[in-house]
């Protein structure tokens, strides 16, 4: 169930409103903005397409895979010009039941590329999925995009990994051990991942 399902349509607003237990929560498309949702019990929050659009001020917790082979916060698939600001993602957890549980959780994905997209101030805290694969706080596959600001807690395998054109500046891990996979040449300065840097 997706709980609103606007990809295919531009300048869609989904503001000040909750939603829980969906397999997609939001799907937006182009100039489309996402923004203080409360997002509970998903496979993923919320989809974002096409171009320019924005996701701010949201929290999603309790993200665990149904059906599907990954859990996802923040997914975008395609295009390029979003900013993704100050969101909260947190509590990944195994799905209970007959199915395997998740090969890989991400807090926030990023694809797409041409142009720049901003993924800044979020927070992603608790990522630990029992008998999982890995789970990364950001992973950014973009071209270009700039990782600002972002704040970590709780156990993942990366807090945050990069394509080889991410520039990433002040981001902040309180894990101890945790690694950063990122090219030293997108280093813009201030980030600090306890004991990795």
């Amino acid at each position: 169930m997706v709980g609103v399902a606007a990809g295919a349509v531009s300048s869609v607003v989904v503001r000040n409103g909750k939603i829980t237990n969906a397999s997609t929560a939001v799907g937006i498309g182009r100039n489309g903005l996402v923004e203080n949702m409360i997002i509970n019990d998903v496979r993923m929050g919320i989809g974002v397409g096409g171009e320019y659009s924005v996701v701010r001020n949201n929290i999603i917790t309790d993200v665990v895979p149904k059906f599907e082979a990954g859990s996802i916060g923040i997914y975008v698939s395609t295009g390029c010009g979003h900013l993704i600001e100050n969101n909260t993602v947190q509590n990944f957890r195994k799905f209970q039941g007959a199915l395997s549980p998740s090969t890989y959780g991400n807090g926030i994905r990023v694809y797409g590329g041409g142009c720049q997209s901003i993924i800044k101030n979020n927070f992603i805290h608790g990522m630990s999925v029992s008998g999982a694969g890995s789970t990364v706080g950001i992973y950014d596959a973009g071209s270009a995009n700039v990782v600002i600001g972002n704040k970590f807690s709780g156990t993942v395998s990366r807090n945050l990994e990069c394509s080889s054109n991410t520039r990433y500046k002040d981001n902040i891990s309180s894990v101890y051990g945790v690694l950063v996979n990122c090219s030293a040449s997108g280093d813009l300065g201030g980030n600090f991942f306890a004991g990795n840097i």
